[in-house]
């Protein structure tokens, strides 16, 4: 009798901890999981496997980066794909964000999706970790356009820059399973231009 009501209140408290707000950054959150610790892991597996192509099946990273420059201010979304030798996306493969030095920028948000171990992380302004997803995802700017709406596939990941400053931002994206050193980095340059300002029409 005295293992049961443990039992029972165990598994209450459970669902309690599961169904209460939480103590976290963000204020209120009802129907959502708490936004839990941040779990850091290594890029590749210990000791011998670093030296092992591990994950076989990823063999091309692929990464959309809108063209021309951006007014300073912007924000800046960058999409990165990890494929196997058949051009299929795979998802649950780590892509690491870095940022130059000597440029002018920062990582202001990356790709927080999936669990555990596999949900992104803003280390830095300049150094960010995400993971590619499982399913498809549509991301909103929260406003009522839908035609700015982006969908995120299967196999994909993200990762939004901007600036306050005009300059060049020196991007380098990284999937640390891909084997082959020419298929395993992509690079991004960003340019940063003043806003131009419409000239006022005379009176």
């Amino acid at each position: 009798m005295i293992a049961r009501n443990a039992l029972t209140l165990v598994v209450g408290l459970a669902v309690a901890a599961l169904a209460m707000p939480g103590c976290s950054s963000y204020a209120h959150k009802c129907g959502t999981m708490p936004g839990g610790l941040v779990k850091m892991e290594h890029a590749k597996p210990m000791e011998g496997g670093t030296y092992m192509d591990f994950d076989p099946a990823s063999v091309e990273l692929e990464v959309i980066a809108p063209e021309g420059p951006s007014p300073i201010g912007a924000q800046y979304m960058l999409i990165a794909t990890v494929r196997d030798a058949d051009g299929k996306p795979l998802p649950s493969r780590r892509v690491e964000w870095i940022i130059g030095e000597g440029s002018v920028g920062a990582i202001l948000e990356v790709d927080e999706s999936g669990c555990r171990c596999t949900r992104g992380n803003k280390v830095t302004s300049t150094w960010a970790v995400s993971h590619t997803n499982h399913f498809q995802h549509t991301l909103t700017r929260g406003d009522d356009d839908p035609e700015n709406d982006i969908v995120i596939g299967k196999g994909q990941t993200w990762c939004v820059i901007t600036s306050a400053n005009p300059g060049t931002t020196y991007l380098t994206v990284y999937a640390p399973a891909i084997y082959n050193w020419d298929q395993r980095v992509v690079y991004v340059t960003k340019v940063w231009a003043e806003r131009q300002v419409a000239p006022t029409p005379p009176q």
